[in-house]
């Protein structure tokens, strides 16, 4: 019973609990930025045909059409994706230079194990049966607007818009820890 109680979460380090929210986190707000993204476009394009019904030909011939398109959809969710985690980065590096816990070792870190946890299954989408490939491709679904120009390859896509992703996280993760230094120097 004593060998159970040395293992509480207090004693776990800062730095793991960081790292492992920051994977968790890339998949809670992908699987929202998924939805978002296909919501948000069918919304604004119920509203234009609902607002210009039939007067307007730009509208209902170009836009909409558009905005129901599979890489618009696509692209919005990985713009709410990206904007989610930068925000979330830039809050996590003044946060913690603030409290004289900021190290760029453990942003990279978090980045890396980030960037892996969200990669490695888009490896296995072209060797797994139909279900469950659809399932894959639809949790990838915000990094599969640029799908025609690498030939349909799931896992090219979510290396160069994941990547991407952890690049501008890491990078943003520095800068609001620098302007915050900047800001507050004495």
């Amino acid at each position: 019973m004593d060998s159970f109680k040395k293992y509480k979460i207090d004693r776990i380090p800062r730095e793991l609990l960081f790292v492992l929210g920051r994977v968790a986190m890339i998949v809670l707000v992908n699987i929202f930025a998924v939805f978002m993204g296909e919501i948000s476009c069918s919304v604004i394009a119920t509203v234009l045909g609902v607002i210009f019904e039939n007067s307007n030909e730009f509208v209902t011939l170009k836009l909409i059409p558009f905005l129901t398109n599979d890489v618009t959809t696509s692209f919005v969710g990985w713009l709410i994706l990206l904007g989610l985690m930068l925000r979330i980065f830039w809050d996590d590096g003044k946060r913690q230079t603030a409290y004289g816990r900021f190290d760029i070792r453990v942003g990279f870190a978090a980045v890396f194990f980030m960037f892996a946890v969200y990669f490695i299954p888009s490896i296995f989408v072209e060797k797994t049966k139909d279900a469950l490939e659809a399932g894959i491709v639809l949790f990838y679904r915000p990094c599969l607007w640029m799908s025609e120009q690498l030939n349909g390859n799931v896992s090219a896509c979510v290396m160069i818009t994941g990547g991407l992703i952890a690049l501008l996280c890491l990078v943003i993760y520095k800068v609001s820890s620098d302007r915050y230094l900047k800001k507050y120097a004495s």
